[in-house]
């Protein structure tokens, strides 16, 4: 079966997530085309694909079939994937590992996406991102860290409030424009 309305409650679901209160509230995002689809399911965070009719699925998951029109209401991008995957949220808040690069105040999902990927190229074990910095999810953080997003430990947490315990057990540099 191909869903093919724009009205249908699975596809308005699925184009909520395209807002961070939705991906909040639900705890999942999307990740669109096959390498981030690939890579989330590698991760074993893809829980679903939404893949466009007559494409060949090569991943082993529940699957929806939509048409084109849908995909792209769907889609975040000017030329809609073929494939999606609806994936769950890293729920994990503890740090990990000795290598932590700490974030503040990013706004350019690009230039967080970038951070993300260089950060797995300098083998970092877990970002900490201020509660001020653009939101992790979003689709164009997502696609800017080529799938690297799924290779590394990333939390939240109040900076002001956390920096005192950190130095407890780490040393710390810092930088500034």
């Amino acid at each position: 079966m191909v869903i093919t309305s724009l009205d249908n409650e699975k596809v308005k679901g699925l184009v909520k997530l395209q807002k961070r209160k939705y991906r909040d509230l639900t705890n999942t995002f999307i990740v669109e085309g096959m390498h981030l689809v690939l890579e989330a399911y590698k991760a074993n965070i893809a829980t679903e694909l939404i893949v466009l009719e007559e494409e060949v699925i090569p991943i082993k998951l529940p699957y929806t079939y939509v048409s084109f029109e849908v995909m792209k209401k769907i889609s975040t991008m000017d030329t809609p994937p073929t494939i999606m995957a609806v994936c769950k949220k890293n729920t994990n808040n503890e740090i990990i590992g000795s290598r932590i690069l700490l974030l503040d105040e990013v706004q350019d999902p690009g230039n967080l996406g970038t951070i993300i990927r260089s950060a797995v190229a300098f083998n970092i074990d877990t970002i900490i991102l201020s509660e001020n910095t653009v939101d992790l999810y979003n689709p164009k953080v997502i696609r800017s860290t080529e799938g690297m997003i799924f290779h590394v430990n990333v939390i939240r947490r109040n900076l002001r409030e956390f920096l005192p315990t950190l130095k407890k057990d780490y040393q710390i540099i810092g930088t500034d424009v």
